[in-house]
């Protein structure tokens, strides 16, 4: 080692007591109720949801007081109440419970993410939805198999969410039966396609596969980036080509067609559509 260096001590327990695990990929606090972890998650919902004025010293105040210790415990908060214990103006705790409580309908990708599970951001989880597994109750349900083939994921990342979203659904449940914070619904466009997904592979030739998804969407269907139980057609420009996703769709029983019978089903021109690219 070079002179005066010294070496990296890996610490090996929580502030919280706990001794910290170590994956090989992640060193982390096992401890589902591990107060800076807590604390981090009130963080993390905050600006996830983008509460604004809503700061990190006013937030450890309540959390080390023991009057805020889970988000749901956030929704308690009333202005007079703010306006005693922090010492602020009336208007001031108004404004803040405002903020806080008109950022209630976050989507379900937000309210997720904002959990504070390691390892899953907002990106993940918007990964997630565009799998199919579009509500709570569905990625609740959903199998680390299942997560695992999304597109990003992996089986560490699957088993993580899933952990996460076992060991956090007390408190998700309570956040919302507050009844103030509501996931908020998108719901597709009625039309031929509603109740089928669409999953693509290869490269198209008459559109972009962008402009494809687009389609499926504006038809009322749904598209999904990996081949899993739930899905009706997987499109591809060889579906002889034995690929992977071929073979998986095949096992599964899903149906596997190629570029002119999508075209088909959309009951679009060929060539208006390359016109159109």
């Amino acid at each position: 080692n070079p002179a005066g260096s010294r070496d990296i001590v890996t610490p090996s327990g929580c502030s919280c007591g706990t001794a910290l695990v170590d994956d090989g990929t992640r060193l982390y606090c096992p401890n589902p109720g591990c107060p800076k972890k807590a604390l981090h998650r009130l963080e993390k919902w905050l600006s996830t949801l983008d509460v604004m004025e809503f700061g990190v010293t006013i937030l450890r105040r309540l959390f080390d007081s023991g009057r805020v210790r889970s988000i749901a415990d956030l929704y308690t908060l009333t202005s007079d109440e703010l306006a005693r214990y922090e010492r602020m103006g009336e208007a001031s705790a108004a404004k803040l419970v405002q903020n806080l409580r008109s950022r209630n309908n976050p989507s379900l990708a937000e309210f997720v993410a904002g959990f504070d599970i390691e390892g899953i951001g907002l990106l993940m989880v918007e990964k997630a939805v565009a799998a199919g597994f579009d509500t709570l109750g569905k990625l609740r349900q959903a199998r680390q198999e299942e997560l695992a083939t999304i597109d990003g994921f992996g089986e560490i990342t699957a088993a993580i969410l899933v952990e996460g979203l076992r060991l956090l659904q007390p408190e998700m449940d309570a956040t919302l039966d507050a009844g103030i914070v509501a996931i908020l619904e998108s719901a597709a466009p009625e039309g031929p396609f509603s109740g089928l997904a669409f999953c693509f592979t290869g490269e198209l030739t008459t559109m972009k596969r962008s402009r494809a998804q687009a389609l499926v969407k504006s038809l009322g269907g749904a598209v999904r980036n990996s081949v899993a139980k739930g899905l009706s057609y997987l499109v591809t420009n060889d579906p002889a080509s034995g690929s992977e996703k071929s073979r998986k769709a095949a096992s599964l029983g899903i149906k596997v067609i190629d570029e002119a019978t999508f075209m088909s089903l959309c009951a679009v021109d060929p060539g208006s559509a390359t016109a159109g690219r």
